[in-house]
């Protein structure tokens, strides 16, 4: 009877050790969460959102070069900057969640290949575990929006195709802003191109250019796909729309799958920093800027219109 006694507490003993000795994981933190300090309301559907290159090179104690960021302080400043941004544009009639994932940074886009794609998957799996965590703990069975810009978007390409049925019926949308979807990507049953403005379970993807000639690779090389935020077709149908008093038009060139934004004065738009990866004309910077009003507009149409079609 004692030996029984001893080989149980034994066996207590070493199954308190094992659970004790299981990682927890890092997304269980608060700190790794952007937060408005508001509570959940049930009655929301969620966003969650992660954010593109903010960090554009580091370099470790020795002075070499760094390819996956840190979110050091400073880093941080530049992230919540872009949080900030997303949190507004998405509005208050939502519940927002965004991780402080370890991101790749800007020059790691100009590794070769092989080296880029293993620095952008430690940025992916980072992002895709945060994604896990906050289904499983954050999300409590709500209805959710993917959204991302840039990098963030290149992420949420991965999170869709490791979408379990139940999760998927309870996506609303994913926005993927300044990025492409490829013909092997829209092969998975999650990855399915938007071709209006009220399907559920789709994702709106698109790249802005002034001409063709100025794609950039990294962001649009292969795009299968491509639809006009501001009229959702996918067509080259033209849709004004306003950005800070400037009227421009847009509209689907079908042979790239990209976005024409024409205008008068296209140039103030330029961004130097992308003259090194592509000719003039590129606004990758301003795919997240130029369509905020009309994401959101059209994420609560998605989210709470009383009935949509998948």
């Amino acid at each position: 009877m004692k030996k029984s006694i001893l080989v149980l507490l034994l066996f207590i003993t070493m199954l308190s050790c094992s659970k004790a000795e299981q990682p927890t994981s890092p997304w269980a933190d608060s700190t790794y969460w952007y937060t408005t300090g508001t509570s959940v309301n049930p009655n929301y559907v969620d966003v969650f959102y992660i954010v593109s290159t903010e960090i554009l090179s580091e370099q470790d104690e020795q002075g070499n070069e760094r390819y996956i960021g840190r979110n050091t302080p400073e880093e941080l400043t530049y992230i919540r900057a872009e949080m900030d941004y997303a949190r507004q544009m998405f509005g208050d009639s939502v519940n927002f969640f965004s991780p402080y994932y370890h991101q790749f940074t800007f020059s790691a886009i100009g590794l070769p290949a092989e080296e880029f794609a293993n620095v952008r998957a430690q940025a992916s799996e980072d992002a895709v575990a945060a994604f896990h965590y906050y289904i499983k703990h954050l999300n409590n069975g709500r209805p959710f929006i993917l959204a991302g810009f840039s990098q963030g978007s290149m992420h949420l390409i991965d999170i869709l195709k490791q979408l379990t049925p139940d999760e998927y019926s309870r996506m609303v949308v994913s926005y993927s802003m300044g990025y492409r979807l490829s013909a092997a990507d829209t092969a998975n049953q999650f990855v399915r191109p938007a071709h209006n403005a009220e399907s559920r379970g789709v994702v709106v993807s698109f790249n802005s250019v002034t001409t063709p000639d100025a794609i950039w690779p990294v962001v649009n090389a292969d795009a299968a796909t491509c639809i006009n935020p501001i009229n959702y077709r996918t067509d080259a149908t033209p849709a004004t729309f306003v950005f800070e008093n400037d009227t421009l038009s847009v509209h689907v060139d079908t042979n790239y799958n990209v976005l024409i934004v024409e205008g008068k004065h296209m140039d103030d738009y330029r961004f130097p920093i992308l003259d090194a990866y592509c000719q003039p004309g590129n606004l990758h910077h301003w795919d997240l800027l130029f369509y905020a009003d009309a994401i959101r507009h059209n994420a609560y149409a998605r989210a709470y219109a009383s009935k949509t079609t998948k």
